[in-house]
């Protein structure tokens, strides 16, 4: 996989573990960035993980997180 990750700024404490909060994000980002087809590779993916935290590691596969909850 050799692509450039797409930046995406997301307070994750607001988010409270919710995947699917973070996967709005992430779409939001990805779209802007015209990696819609990426974006559909990564949703088959995460749905298919078990846990949050393997779920979180499929994303940062594909985008890169900067956590502003500390900002």
């Amino acid at each position: 996989m050799i692509f450039k990750k797409v930046k995406v700024r997301i307070n994750l404490r607001k988010c409270n573990r919710n995947i699917y909060i973070i996967l709005g994000y992430v779409k939001t980002a990805m779209i802007k960035a015209n990696k819609e087809e990426k974006y559909e590779e990564l949703w088959s993916k995460v749905v298919k993980s078990k846990t949050y935290d393997e779920a979180l590691k499929t994303i940062k596969k594909y985008v890169k997180i900067v956590d502003t909850s500390n900002l």
